[in-house]
């Protein structure tokens, strides 16, 4: 299914992106109990064995987000000139 969006893209001309998925989910989840807290008789129960209230996509998506932009702003850096010794 992505390939098929990827290449109506391409043929339309619009620029796609591609950002590695990898433990983004495990990530979004952290975030979301960092940022939403447990309260009340929940915050004594294992946050591994929580389950969030809402869905946590828009946390996921945020990582994804911030993720690229690094990655950008690297290239864009070019190499780190103050590790050189």
């Amino acid at each position: 299914m992505c390939k098929e969006y990827f290449l109506i893209a391409s043929d339309l001309g619009v620029p796609v992106e591609v950002v590695d998925e990898k433990y983004s989910t495990l990530r979004a989840r952290e975030r979301y109990f960092r940022e939403n807290p447990p309260r009340g008789l929940r915050r004594f129960i294992p946050i591994s064995l929580q389950t969030p209230r809402e869905p946590y996509d828009d946390c996921a998506a945020v990582i994804l987000a911030e993720q690229f932009l690094q990655e950008c702003r690297q290239i864009r850096s070019g190499p780190d000139l103050e590790t050189e010794v």
